[in-house]
């Protein structure tokens, strides 16, 4: 018997660039597996609305709802709140 295939979750702790996350998010989407990005809450909201409006549509690259400002060294909250809405997707 053939196992599955294995299907790859990866998450993105973003602060900046969002046109490098968007390049990013796809190119880990295209093998078939699955994206979460939270952007930091000190991005601004013009990150944010280019980052929905790149992914509309798309359930294989999500964002995270809540959105935590946070430095290099805080990143505890944020992966908290993608796995909590990871899970939520299941």
């Amino acid at each position: 018997m053939t196992p599955p295939p294995v299907q790859i979750a990866y998450l993105l702790l973003c602060h900046q660039n969002v046109d490098l996350v968007i390049d990013q998010a796809r190119a880990l989407a295209s093998a078939g597996d699955r994206v979460m990005i939270h952007l930091d809450r000190r991005a601004g909201r013009a990150g944010i609305a280019q980052l929905r409006a790149a992914f509309a549509g798309r359930d294989d690259i999500r964002l995270t709802r809540r959105r935590i400002a946070c430095g290099w060294g805080g990143v505890i909250d944020p992966c908290h709140a993608a796995v909590d809405a990871i899970c939520a997707g299941c």
